[in-house]
């Protein structure tokens, strides 16, 4: 569907957009929690957009101590992720590598399938920085070997992931500030449900070897098969927001080659 440029409406759209591009702030590579994320492999939010992903922003909001066993508490937020670089790979909410969070965290790395590869605690209770690798520390042998598509999570220290038909913890944390493999009595099989009470507050962990997951057709921005006028809508508000979505060169700026390339986009089709 090619676009039109002579039409009023679409010079009148593309001449917001170039009013964007100039009022655009540069913006890093970050991925900001939208609505709520879930916190299973069936409801992980996916991170799309083009390029390096350097942050995941996000927020728990729950009712503690209550556990999150349907009682509307949000105590554990999950992404998929695209892992592009295993032995670079890290994640943490350490404010000296980055990251930050309001509350003493922990983070899991599962595979596509939900099954445990890593996770770490942090270096004590009262500390609310954690950090993953991908190799863990505890003797598991338990590592990150390929790229591709995971799972992480975050959660407070009081939260676990469980698995197996008793819901057994996936990871034991036998030493402070270990990075753990699965050696849990539930470690052999896919998470099915978290461990109570919660924390809850905001968070930010950075990220290093992991880049958006590509998105199939970037002016198709609301996924539904056809290019129209929405999506053009769509873009332009995720333009504005400094959406990671948006930058589509990929390279970390919102200006008016992102806009050439939606309208490239657009006017090409997708197949």
């Amino acid at each position: 569907m090619p676009i039109n440029l002579r039409h009023p409406a679409c010079v009148r759209m593309f001449l917001l957009a170039i009013m964007l591009c100039a009022n655009a702030a540069q913006a890093g590579p970050e991925w900001p929690e939208i609505n709520d994320a879930g916190n299973l492999p069936g409801t992980a939010q996916p991170v799309t957009g083009n390029g390096v992903v350097t942050k995941i922003n996000g927020e728990l909001q729950g009712l503690p101590p209550l556990p999150d066993r349907g009682l509307g508490g949000d105590f554990q937020d999950m992404y998929l992720i695209n892992i592009v670089d295993p032995n670079a790979f890290l994640a943490s909410t350490d404010v000296l590598l980055g990251g930050f969070c309001e509350f003493p965290s922990a983070l899991y790395l599962f595979n596509i399938d939900g099954f445990g590869i890593v996770a770490s605690q942090g270096p004590n209770p009262a500390d609310p920085a954690a950090t993953i690798t991908g190799q863990s520390t505890d003797g598991s042998g338990s590592m990150l070997v390929a790229p591709g598509l995971y799972l992480l999570a975050i959660s407070g220290r009081s939260s676990f992931p469980l698995a197996g038909p008793d819901l057994d913890p996936i990871f034991e944390f036998t030493m402070s500030g270990e990075v753990s493999g699965p050696d849990g009595p539930g470690g052999n099989d896919f998470i099915e449900d978290w461990s109570g009470p919660g924390e809850i507050g905001p968070y930010s962990i950075v990220l290093h070897g992991v880049e958006f997951l590509p998105i199939p057709c970037p002016a198709d921005f609301n996924n539904d098969g056809k290019l129209d006028f929405f999506d053009v809508q769509l873009f332009l508000q995720a333009f504005s927001n400094n959406d990671p979505r948006a930058d589509l060169v990929p390279d970390g700026l919102f200006d008016f080659f992102d806009v050439l390339a939606f309208l490239q986009s657009f006017s090409d089709g997708c197949s």
